[in-house]
């Protein structure tokens, strides 16, 4: 059984490492979703539309859990307020999928990494 925490963990510390090396938030961005895709494939979970759409909502916010233990870490909020926004922006788009109460508690957990 996969554990998304550490998932969100890994993602996000592989975020914050590529943009000390790159400095690149496009670049810092791709990284953290390549490691959730590649974690999904680990679990065995095919990647159709984007973790946001494929995990179910414990999964991702157990993902939520393991993003904010890293961000609370990291003394740079404008770095942090990227990967923030582009957490936020791919949430919201799921509400049809996940219900608008759903997308409120993630808002709520997330908004504790800023």
């Amino acid at each position: 059984m996969a554990d998304w925490n550490e998932a969100g963990v890994r993602a996000s510390n592989f975020y914050f490492r590529t943009f000390r090396k790159t400095e690149d938030y496009d670049e810092a961005l791709e990284a953290f979703e390549g490691e959730i895709i590649e974690y999904m494939e680990d679990a065995g979970i095919e990647f159709e539309e984007g973790w946001e759409y494929d995990l179910p909502a414990n999964d991702i916010s157990s993902i939520l859990v393991g993003v904010v233990k890293v961000a609370k870490e990291i003394d740079d909020d404008e770095v942090k307020a990227a990967l923030h926004t582009h957490i936020i922006n791919k949430l919201f788009d799921t509400q049809d999928k996940h219900g608008k109460d759903q997308y409120t508690q993630w808002d709520k957990a997330i908004n504790e990494m800023i």
